[in-house]
């Protein structure tokens, strides 16, 4: 599997990333100065069970499945009006699912980019620059599809399933109704697949928090938070904690009172 790490400038993708991962990258900083810059990193996913199957079967190697993070660097709010950058849109076009990361924590050190800490309205805004690139790719077959369709050469009858398929893309998108909240047939799926649809893409809310803050996600994110699957994580504790020697991990997350590491969650 493999999962970008998505947010708008200084959310704290890569304090996200580190966490996930245990790498060190340096935080706190506008990444590449603004310029688009992609990091993966490679991890095993945490599986008690299997670990616990190990120790029964003796097996000669216990092989964990992996997932592929990549802390996505550049985005900035309303990137809508000029569209999101080309080399960013390929990366995500490759991914599996998003993690968008929210931020939700002030610092004076780190003072947001929109000028006062928002999570709602950080998360529409990223949001709508998803649902206002997969318009812009909708729009464009079915303009292909209309000349198709006037000049001849496929199966008339074909042009018009597609034809009624990005329609009902658009409607879903013009209702600013991401295209993972439809259901597809095996054909549309076929059809759709190739595309690179942002939203049509699983995608998990990581509200980045301060140290202490135990707030519920739905909590912090209002009405903007309906409908999405969405957690909290005290981003730089968790990252703090992830970098620790195994021996130590425990003790520090029973100490702040945190159940289960970021990366099980």
């Amino acid at each position: 599997m493999q999962l970008g790490i998505i947010g708008l400038q200084l959310a704290g993708k890569t304090t996200i990333f580190n966490a996930l991962t245990g790498e060190n990258l340096p935080v706190g900083e506008m990444s590449g100065g603004g310029r688009i810059e992609i990091t993966p990193a490679i991890v095993d996913v945490p599986d008690s069970r299997l670990d616990r199957l190990g120790v029964l079967f003796h097996p000669r190697k216990v092989i964990k499945t992996k997932v592929t993070y990549d802390d996505i660097g550049g985005l900035q709010a309303k990137a809508g009006k000029k569209g999101i950058p080309g080399e960013v849109i390929n990366q995500l076009s490759q991914v599996d699912g998003f993690l968008h990361v929210v931020r939700a924590f002030e610092s004076s050190r780190v003072p947001h980019t929109s000028g006062s800490v928002d999570p709602g309205r950080d998360l529409n805004s990223m949001q709508t620059d998803l649902l206002l690139n997969d318009m812009v790719v909708v729009e464009r077959r079915l303009e292909k599809l209309a000349i198709e369709r006037q000049k001849g050469g496929r199966d008339r009858a074909a042009i018009d399933r597609e034809i009624a398929i990005f329609e009902r893309l658009s409607e879903s998108l013009e209702e600013e109704r991401p295209l993972r909240t439809l259901t597809y047939t095996e054909e549309e799926e076929k059809i759709v697949s190739g595309f690179g649809l942002l939203t049509r893409k699983p995608i998990l809310v990581v509200v980045n928090v301060a140290e202490g803050d135990h707030m519920p996600a739905k909590d912090i994110l209002g009405e903007s938070g309906a409908g999405v699957q969405a957690l909290t994580l005290q981003g730089k504790l968790e990252m703090e904690i992830a970098q620790l020697p195994a021996e130590e991990e425990c003790a520090f997350l029973a100490e702040y009172g945190i159940d289960k590491p970021g990366r099980e969650r």
